[in-house]
């Protein structure tokens, strides 16, 4: 007889999430299971304490090993590169140029003066002088007689004698204060007799004079006498007269003329002459320079150098497990004494 390997905690999920129908196929049948339905004598059932395991999630702590990395100064020995310079003689060659006088033989042409006489024709201006007539208008002067009537004044000078009123003002040679009104005298600070005028009484005018006097004045008159006579007087008068006379006039006329001059030509000839010039020669010469070239090497070095280095720590972590925890449940199970059914093999032990 075969027995199958069941997990218990599952078995008994499909006991009890079976039918009464169903209920037969979980007793402890034979290999082959027991095909229809489940005969009456078999659901018979009864109720059993069992423990099983469930699972569980529980938080535990736990002590893990961390890596942690830590910066770590270190020194190690490196190859490096440098450049170092090196000075050395070196021969080399070069080229100069040196001048060098030579002489050469060239022809050139040369422009020569020639003079030859020619025979030229040119015209020229005569100044001729001619002799002309023609007629002027000429004005003369003309003596004429005739006769007009003359007024003479043959009168003379007579001495005659007449009266006439003198006032007693100051001469020109008085001073200004001289016969003026006392007022003005005292103002300009005169006297009235401090001057050599004639002296007037002491009775002076409103206006400032002397009292008029009369006086005998002689004096010379020209007595007139008009005569009137008819005289022949010569006069002269213009008159326009027309009269030939002779003039000069200077007339220019062309002339050709030859004359002989001497004409000067440039004539090229050709000659030759010697000519020295200069040329740069290349010369190679030898001599030694200093020249510094860069040569690479290598040295060894020590530097220092960070690194982040591993190191185990140690800690405390929470772990949530699944924990397989005992549980007892009241199972059902069929009752092992049964009757299988005709067809069916024998089911129960």
């Amino acid at each position: 007889m075969k027995r199958r390997l069941v997990v218990p905690g599952i078995l008994v999920s499909l006991a009890l999430s079976a039918t009464p129908s169903q209920a037969w196929l979980f007793h402890r049948c034979c290999a082959a299971p027991c095909s229809g339905p489940a005969p009456a004598e078999c659901g018979t059932y009864t109720t059993e304490t069992r423990t099983v395991m469930v699972p569980t999630m529980v938080t535990e702590t736990r002590q893990v090993t961390v890596t942690e990395y830590r910066p770590e100064t270190q020194s190690r020995t490196v190859t490096r590169y440098r450049t170092v310079p090196v000075t050395q003689q070196v021969p080399y060659s070069y080229t100069v140029y040196q001048p060098e006088t030579r002489t050469r033989t060239e022809t050139y042409l040369e422009c020569v003066p020639v003079t030859r006489p020619q025979v030229q024709t040119y015209t020229v201006v005569v100044p001729t002088v001619e002799k002309r007539t023609a007629t002027r208008t000429v004005a003369r002067t003309i003596p004429v007689t005739q006769a007009r009537t003359v007024t003479r004044d043959m009168g003379h000078w007579e001495e005659r004698c007449e009266t006439q009123l003198v006032s007693a003002a100051a001469p020109a040679h008085c001073s200004p204060g001289c016969g003026r009104h006392r007022l003005f005298g005292r103002l300009l600070g005169r006297h009235r007799h401090g001057c050599d005028c004639n002296p007037c009484d002491d009775s002076w005018c409103d206006i400032g004079v002397c009292s008029p006097q009369i006086v005998n004045v002689t004096r010379r008159v020209w007595v007139p006498k008009l005569e009137t006579s008819t005289e022949n007087v010569t006069v002269h008068r213009i008159e326009c007269v027309q009269e030939p006379y002779e003039y000069s006039v200077t007339v220019c006329r062309t002339e050709t003329r030859q004359r002989t001059v001497n004409v000067m030509t440039y004539e090229p000839r050709q000659k030759s002459r010697e000519v020295a010039y200069t040329v740069c020669v290349p010369k190679t010469m030898k001599g030694t320079r200093t020249i510094t070239t860069c040569k690479t090497e290598a040295y060894q070095a020590t530097e220092n150098f960070t690194v982040c280095a591993p190191h185990p720590v140690q800690k405390s972590i929470q772990v949530c497990v699944c924990r397989m925890v005992p549980q007892t449940i009241m199972v059902r199970v069929p009752v092992p004494a049964c009757a299988a059914p005709s067809g069916h093999a024998a089911c129960c032990e």
